[in-house]
């Protein structure tokens, strides 16, 4: 007759278990802390920059004297370009602010590891953090192509490097590739 393991041992395995996911719980609750101040602040910044840019008077790129025959943009399209950047980044830093308040609440820590087990909560986890990926790069994009209105080589070129870059938020986000901090990675690193 084969004899159970020692309860000794058993409970020692369970407590190390049990603070190994705590801190777990705690290293990813202090990334996401850092990870939404950082779009808070970027998109905070982009929002007034660009605030005060669709209030002021906006040069018209058509006056331009070595734009004439080159323009993409007019002043209205212009506008409405960075208008639109405006909106992203003021809902980029909506949804971190939010998110903020929803996910780092001193209750929803506690439950974090019974949280993280739930789908819907890794769900909702999951869609906020593609959109926080995914709406800045979208609002630098938008501001590239106001610039290509006034120096089409350098609104080009930042247009490319944005949408690149937003081609790797969205690659990191769904997880297409598993490099970096992916948001499949993420899950499966805190709910294991």
């Amino acid at each position: 007759m084969a004899k159970d393991a020692n309860p000794d041992e058993t409970e020692l395995a369970t407590s190390q278990s049990f603070i190994e996911s705590k801190m777990r719980e705690q290293a990813f609750i202090e990334w996401l802390k850092g990870y939404l101040d950082t779009i808070a602040l970027i998109a905070g910044l982009g929002s007034s920059i660009t605030f005060s840019i669709i209030v002021a008077e906006i040069v018209d790129p058509a006056t331009l004297g070595s734009m004439k025959s080159g323009v993409v943009f007019d002043l209205d399209q212009v506008r409405l370009i960075i208008s639109l950047g405006w909106c992203v980044f003021t809902i980029a830093v909506g949804i971190a602010i939010f998110a903020k308040i929803l996910f780092i609440d001193p209750i929803a820590q506690r439950n974090l590891e019974k949280n993280m087990k739930s789908s819907f909560f890794q769900y909702q986890l999951g869609v906020v953090l593609f959109l926080l990926n995914m709406l800045p790069t979208l609002a630098f994009t938008l501001i590239s192509l106001a610039v290509t209105a006034y120096v089409p080589v350098v609104g080009w070129l930042a247009t490319g490097c944005s949408g690149l870059a937003g081609l790797l938020a969205l690659v990191m986000s769904v997880g297409i590739l598993d490099i970096g901090p992916s948001i499949p990675r993420l899950l499966r690193d805190i709910s294991e």
